[in-house]
């Protein structure tokens, strides 16, 4: 191929996502609360309680099995995500676990206790953040408006 030239081209360390309820990207968050049960509008998570979240993209791990082997064990993130919940940050002792989700073949799996200060509602905004890179769209970080529900 004459005239062509390759350029290389930067590849994120991280390019977070996380899953939702309906599949789309946007909304409800498939998350579960402290006992396991699928969080939502009528079943919020409460505050001074874990959340456990799902999704994917949280970059290299080290120690993680070959790829398509589910992980046996913890393997955590060699980072802490930033986890904003209706626009403030949580603190990171608050993340209590950020890794693959044992189990589960690639899934990251990040657990974060609710603040008392968190208003409640059905639709407060949770976005992660990895190395600095939003969950969502990292063009338009707004665009996707990812939610959990909190009592």
């Amino acid at each position: 191929m004459t005239g062509w030239t390759l350029k290389p081209r930067p590849v994120p360390s991280a390019s977070p996502g996380l899953f939702t309820a309906g599949g789309t990207g946007t909304g409800q968050i498939a998350a579960l609360n402290a006992d396991n049960s699928l969080n939502s509008s009528s079943n919020p998570v409460i505050h001074g309680q874990v959340i456990q979240l799902f999704g994917t993209g949280q970059g290299f791990v080290a120690g993680a099995p070959t790829d398509g082997t589910p992980s046996t064990g913890l393997v955590p993130t060699s980072a802490i995500p930033l986890v904003l919940l209706n626009n403030e940050f949580v603190p990171s002792t608050n993340v209590q676990y950020s890794g693959l989700a044992p189990e589960e073949v690639g899934v990251w799996q990040i657990n974060v206790l609710i603040p008392d200060i968190t208003a409640p509602g059905n639709s407060v905004s949770l976005q992660v953040f990895m190395s600095s890179i939003p969950s969502g769209n990292p063009s338009s970080p707004t665009s996707v408006a990812t939610t959990i529900a909190v009592k």
